[in-house]
């Protein structure tokens, strides 16, 4: 029985690209004076061992779960208009010419949490999310969005950075709003998918920029992402592998395409509605150490 799930787990990992972080504690937040206010006061958090997705959820993924037969999908968790990386046709959706690695966008946070559901169906893993209620149990095993904790402390790399990949801002490592360098003949607008020559700005394919410390591939720039908390003010206190409180706003981390470098940080963070569908706004997958 325990080899089973030993090769389970191992099934999982490699089909998620699921990479494994040993927790910890660090210094969330902005202790550098130079984030926005919702990003302090900086504090001692403990997260425990977590996995972590390589790279954000792309559109071929998230095409392989909208067009399965036998998964639940509302199609009101995506936006299917310009720039869109799936296009609906009839019942079927189908993915833009040449969009297939491109982070998915235009998805909701419930469209997100029904992925990670759909995936731990896939794999036999327990359900994280209920879908109706939004209710959820991160002490289950399945796929789930990241605590907003582990995605700060998974960014920071194991040197627990104070920006992307090192102490200082690395302008040519990230895609942001004024990125001009060698990677940018893979933007989106570059190459007109998905409709998005019609804008400045645009995504890359996941995997194109360096990865950081951990061997994730844009944690800061080109999507925002979703993570499973519900937004709440920091306090100055210390906490223990925590979860926001529930609300109808979710947080997003990690900075666009389409914002300035003062946003590509790990500490960076905001809050947004769970039914925005934006073409900024991505996601990646975590779990519990399996």
């Amino acid at each position: 029985m325990e080899q089973v799930q030993i090769a389970k787990s191992s099934e999982v990992i490699e089909a998620c690209n699921l990479v494994d972080i040993a927790g910890g504690e660090f210094l969330r937040g902005d202790a550098i004076g130079v984030g926005f206010a919702q990003e302090g006061p900086s504090h001692a958090v403990l997260v425990d061992d977590f996995m972590i997705g390589k790279y954000a959820v792309t559109a071929k993924e998230y095409a392989a779960f909208i067009n399965d037969e036998s998964a639940f999908f509302d199609e009101l968790w995506c936006d299917f208009i310009d720039p869109c990386l799936i296009h609906k046709q009839g019942k079927k959706y189908s993915i833009a010419k040449g969009a297939e690695n491109y982070p998915m966008i235009q998805v909701s946070y419930v469209g997100a949490i029904a992925y990670c559901n759909w995936l731990s169906n896939k794999f036999g893993l327990e359900n994280v999310y209920d879908l109706k209620t939004l209710n959820s149990d991160t002490s289950k095993n399945g796929i789930r969005l990241l605590k907003e904790a582990e995605w700060e402390f998974a960014c920071r790399g194991p040197e627990l950075n104070d920006f992307s990949h090192g102490k200082t801002p690395s302008t040519d490592l990230v895609n942001y709003n004024k990125y001009e360098g060698e990677f940018s003949n893979k933007k989106a607008g570059f190459l007109k998918v998905g409709a998005f020559g019609l804008y400045e700005y645009s995504p890359v394919p996941v995997g194109t920029f360096p990865a950081n410390g951990y061997g994730l591939y844009e944690m800061n720039g080109n999507v925002n992402e979703w993570c499973h908390d519900s937004y709440c003010e920091y306090k100055d206190q210390s906490y223990n592998n925590p979860e926001g409180n529930k609300s109808s706003f979710k947080v997003i981390r990690g900075g666009s395409f389409m914002d300035g470098m003062e946003k590509q940080r790990p500490s960076y963070r905001h809050a947004i509605h769970f039914n925005a569908k934006c073409m900024i706004d991505g996601f990646r997958i975590g779990s519990n150490k399996f």
